[in-house]
Parts: C-alpha cells; sequence; structure tokens
C-alpha cells in the first residue's frame, strides 16, 4: 500500500530493503510490492533494471519484476511496450534463454 499510494522515497526505501536482505520470502514480497507504484516513470525504471546487469536484481528475478509491472493496472502497458520497443536488449540480456524469455512474457 504504502508504495502504490506513495512516491519516489516510498519506493526507494524498498528497493533498499530489497537489495540489502539475504532472507529469500522477503526479497520475493519486495520484488512483488515494487510493481505496485503508479509512478510510471517509476515503474519504466524497475523494468529497465530487470534487464540490467549488476543492478542487483538476478536474471531469474527478472520474470517477478516484469509479472509484478504486468498485473499492475498503470504497469500493464508498460511492460508490453517495453518489451516490444527493448526485444533486442531482453533477448541479448538472457541469451536467448526460451525459458526465462518464456516467463517474462506470460
Amino acid at each position: 500500500t504504502a508504495i502504490r499510494e506513495g512516491g519516489q522515497p516510498e519506493w526507494d526505501f524498498a528497493w533498499n530493503r530489497y537489495l540489502h536482505t539475504n532472507v529469500g520470502s522477503e526479497k520475493s514480497l519486495l520484488l512483488a510490492a515494487l510493481g505496485c507504484s503508479r509512478e510510471t516513470w517509476i515503474l519504466a525504471r524497475y523494468l529497465d533494471r530487470a534487464v540490467t546487469e549488476n543492478s542487483g536484481i538476478r536474471k531469474q528475478d527478472a520474470a517477478a519484476v516484469f509479472a509484478a509491472v504486468s498485473s499492475n493496472v498503470i504497469g500493464q502497458p508498460l511492460a508490453f511496450a517495453f518489451l516490444r520497443d527493448q526485444w533486442k536488449r531482453v533477448k541479448d540480456y538472457f541469451g536467448g534463454h526460451l525459458f526465462v524469455i518464456n516467463n517474462i512474457i506470460q
């Protein structure tokens, strides 16, 4: 709720928690929560981080980022546009591993 109703400070707080926790279940919850923002620029930045080396998001967690953003009414068209416009980048980032790319598309 804080991320959905808040702005950048709330999102950044949760992002820093994600980066610094070693608890897998907390990381999963935070990945999902970070996709709840109503700020399109924050969601776009989040999607970008999902396909950027050394961003803090593990490659195997990128699908969870896309799922979180696309389950958000505001984020769904944004996630689709990101995949459409950045398809080559996404494919190159995952080295053509169809399993990961398939999970993102779902």
